[in-house]
């Protein structure tokens, strides 16, 4: 769709970056703070403005540059999108995803941090989920950068969005340890980790059966509390099993073999 530079700028920094200073982000995006648009520089007009400098480049290549110099925080596809450059199938592109995650991963595993977070934030802006993730996951604990909470969520969401389990944990953590217990972040933060718990993910499954246990985020419900930590520890969490088997004081034979029958179906089909 056509958009144009100062909505674009607009956008994102209503989006991504409201937390900085407004004049900054537009003049880095090269949009007038006052809303008046720079047009972005097409690839054509960038490579004659060089003088054949980048002719060895293909426009994937110049993009690359470009975005990593100038623009790196702007989300790559809108970026791409400004300045015209498409993108054709390519069968290369997982290999090349999953080439550009090992890389990152060397480069975190050397203690090469800064190069690492580099890495990752490329291939996140391209869209891999275990890349925001990552990401987040960075910006959230300070590694290769200044610790940002508030980019490190950005990025947990994209991923938890995308289907990630772990984002999907650890957005659901972070919001639950955001204000009161029975907040609209508490309960924003079960949902996430409801996710998580019914697409099998054991920390899900047991944080979900401890929040039902202690009324966290939900309604204190022994029950259900019993059917998650159930679920954890038949996948091997030995905590859960320990809870599991004191909760089932609390709980009438009848409804021990119910909850023990109803954790034998798939999670999703429930209501958590």
């Amino acid at each position: 769709e056509d958009i144009t530079d100062a909505e674009l700028a607009r956008g994102l920094y209503k989006k991504y970056f409201s937390h900085l200073d407004r004049a900054t982000v537009y003049q880095r995006l090269g949009v007038d703070p006052q809303g008046a648009p720079r047009t972005f520089v097409s690839l054509r007009d960038y490579r004659a403005s060089h003088r054949g400098q980048y002719d060895t480049l293909t426009d994937a290549e110049l993009a690359d540059a470009i975005h990593g110099k100038y623009y790196p925080d702007l989300d790559r596809a809108l970026f791409d999108r400004s300045i015209g450059l498409e993108h054709p199938a390519d069968p290369q592109t997982a290999r090349d995803l999953d080439a550009g995650l090992m890389a990152a991963r060397s480069a975190y595993r050397q203690a090469e941090d800064g190069r690492a977070l580099r890495l990752f934030l490329r291939l996140a802006q391209r869209g891999s989920p275990v890349a925001q993730f990552n990401t987040g996951y960075m910006y959230m604990n300070g590694i290769g950068v200044t610790a940002d909470p508030r980019l490190g969520e950005l990025w947990y969401r994209k991923a938890a969005r995308a289907g990630h389990l772990p984002a999907q944990f650890n957005l659901g953590l972070l919001l639950l340890g955001r204000g009161p217990e029975r907040s609209a972040a508490a309960t924003e933060g079960i949902l996430w980790l409801q996710r998580a718990a019914e697409a099998g993910d054991r920390d899900a499954q047991f944080n979900l059966g401890h929040c039902h246990q202690i009324g966290r985020g939900v309604a204190r419900d022994p029950a259900r509390a019993y059917l998650w930590f159930h679920r954890a520890a038949r996948a091997g969490d030995a905590e859960a099993a320990r809870r599991r088997d004191w909760l089932e004081q609390e709980l009438d034979p009848a409804q021990v073999d119910r909850l023990r029958r109803e954790a034998e179906f798939p999670p999703s089909a429930e209501t958590g």
